[in-house]
């Protein structure tokens, strides 16, 4: 079994270049790190084997958009999510969270 490292350590270790924590805090927040980094106390930890994964830009638009709707929790907006059956599993993902 690894063992988790920092995101800190984990960046060194995959990058040639460091990133900014802000930067790896978002990563590890938004599903960027597979698997996902788990966060113990207030810092990530990461396996050593977890890779960057490059999100993927038509999905991140509709959750940015689930997001906004859940917010303002529009009937309208929720209606219209209903044409799209990606939104719905991210407002879906998204309630079950709340």
């Amino acid at each position: 079994m690894e063992r988790s490292i920092s995101l800190r350590e984990w960046d060194k270790r995959k990058f040639e270049k460091p990133h900014s924590m802000s930067t790896l805090r978002k990563w590890a927040r938004e599903g960027y790190i597979k698997p996902q980094p788990e966060l113990v106390g207030s810092r990530y930890e990461v396996l050593p084997s977890a890779s960057y994964v490059r999100p993927n830009s038509d999905r991140m638009t509709k959750l940015r958009q689930a997001k906004t709707m859940q917010q303002a929790n529009l009937s309208e907006s929720l209606n219209a999510a209903a044409a799209d059956p990606e939104m719905l599993e991210i407002l879906d993902d998204e309630f079950e969270a709340a």
